[in-house]
């Protein structure tokens, strides 16, 4: 009854029809949960130009955040326990309500019965009593600030986390003496690791020994710069559609003709690739038998 005028209708029409079409809307979830899961056994997400399945749900299916990190975390619940679908065409369970006790679910099904016909707050409150509070999702977020958009940091952190945390504020207390912000800590810490890991950044030259003139798979630091600095940090996959992936998130250099197939270290035989879409392509290239000693866990 899409775009169809209620107006016209009795009140027990209305409420009839709103009522089917909730059943329709249950059945619709399900089917797209069934939807995710198949994408993500053939991995369609990567073939699409997409770094993750997360990405896909927000770039191809046009999820906001949060409605995407709901069904993906409720597909794989579905997968691991199929009894979830009939609960959901139901009314018993709620897509929401699935995907924050999703990881409760997978130790022990017998949550299912636990969260059987609860509201969102409801399920929070048992899943504390279990000794797990509501999971939180790390966020960052624009808030006011005084010279226009600042960015709030919300996340929760282990007790080893908050002493290195207290540990570094103590070090930088000489540098602000007045005090040292949550910022500054942060801060500080982020220079110091893009000092050290950023392939951009320029560093100072280090003395090597001389090599034995075999041929070496790694790349020498100054072309890796230029592939960074040429790809600006991003994978360079892309999908059917023409839509490069542009993730910066876990990048690797990668040899257009392989190396193990003569493939050298010339700039123009040099990208970046995601980790996912490098794996997909040495799978494609080289088979999974010969991938299979490098690959990582995802």
């Amino acid at each position: 009854m899409g775009g169809a005028d209620f107006r016209g209708l009795t009140s027990d029409a209305l409420e009839a029809a709103l009522l089917g079409l909730r059943v329709q809307e249950r059945r619709l979830e399900v089917q797209v949960l069934h939807g995710l899961i198949e994408v993500e056994r053939r991995r369609l997400y990567l073939d699409q130009g997409f770094g993750s399945l997360f990405a896909y749900c927000v770039g191809r299916l046009g999820y906001c955040e949060s409605a995407a990190g709901r069904r993906i975390a409720a597909a794989r619940a579905l997968k691991r326990c199929p009894r979830i679908e009939g609960m959901l065409l139901g009314g018993e369970l709620h897509l929401s309500t699935v995907a924050i006790a999703a990881r409760e679910i997978e130790k022990d099904e017998a949550v299912l019965e636990l969260i059987r016909g609860r509201t969102q707050r409801q399920v929070e409150l048992i899943l504390a009593s279990r000794g797990r509070p509501a999971q939180e999702r790390d966020s960052i977020r624009a808030v006011p600030g005084e010279d226009g958009v600042d960015w709030e940091f919300r996340f929760a952190a282990s007790p080893g986390f908050r002493e290195k945390f207290e540990r570094a504020r103590s070090l930088l207390s000489g540098k602000h003496p007045g005090g040292v912000s949550l910022e500054q800590v942060f801060e500080a810490a982020l220079d110091e690791y893009l000092e050290r890991r950023d392939p951009v950044r320029p560093r100072r030259a280090r003395h090597s020994p001389r090599g034995s003139g075999r041929r070496s798979r790694a790349v020498p630091r100054a072309l890796r710069r230029a592939v960074w600095s040429r790809d600006r940090g991003r994978c360079t996959f892309v999908g059917p559609d023409g839509r490069a992936c542009g993730s910066t998130w876990d990048v690797e250099i990668d040899h257009v003709r392989p190396y193990c197939r003569g493939g050298d270290h010339r700039l123009e035989n040099l990208r970046l690739l995601c980790s996912a879409h490098n794996r997909r392509r040495a799978e494609r290239d080289l088979g999974t038998a010969r991938r299979a000693p490098f690959q990582r866990r995802e």
